[in-house]
């Protein structure tokens, strides 16, 4: 019916505004997790605090050393703070690594996060801390993570990034995880 399509399109329409509006998170993640990400092998980032991420939004990776780059990106589906029994219990299989390294990272933290991401995309050619750094002279990875946002106190990466080639590398070179070598 006419109502049916009238709503089936406004659906359409509000599920691209949402894709639009997606708020962006830059991480700082260790290479060897980020590896498993890209490979499909790791759809859980782990967190030893609560965190208030929008759900969805936009994780930009960077990868630590040796890499020291803006590598991709994946979407966050869901963030989950709970014990870190419970984590461990429920997203062992998808966060990757062994349960002794989940323990001694997690160490007295009576919480643990867990990240939910899907669709890791790569980008064709990562953008170097040199590259940014020329942009963004003092710029610094994340300890933990940063809120990337075009108003408020961290508009200045985002802001500087839209108006560089960098940004461009980031909204337009995005190529699905496996079709990168």
């Amino acid at each position: 019916s006419a109502s049916n399509l009238r709503f089936a399109g406004w659906e359409s329409l509000h599920q691209e505004q949402r894709e639009f509006r997606l708020m962006d998170y830059l991480f700082s993640i260790h290479s060897s997790h980020v590896k498993r990400i890209f490979a499909g092998q790791k759809s859980v980032e782990l967190r030893k605090r609560r965190l208030k991420l929008e759900i969805p939004s936009r994780l930009w990776i960077y990868e630590t050393s040796p890499v020291m780059s803006v590598v991709g990106h994946t979407t966050i589906d869901d963030v989950v703070s709970d014990e870190p029994q419970k984590i461990w219990n429920a997203y062992k299989s998808k966060i990757c690594i062994n349960e002794n390294f989940y323990w001694e990272y997690i160490g007295q933290s009576n919480c643990a996060t867990a990240i939910l991401l899907s669709g890791p995309k790569l980008l064709k050619k990562p953008i170097r801390l040199p590259s940014i750094r020329d942009q963004i002279p003092r710029f610094h990875p994340p300890q933990f993570y940063c809120k990337m946002s075009a108003y408020g106190p961290s508009d200045w990466l985002l802001s500087k990034l839209q108006l560089t080639k960098s940004w461009r590398l980031f909204s337009t070179f995005c190529a699905d995880a496996k079709g990168r070598s």
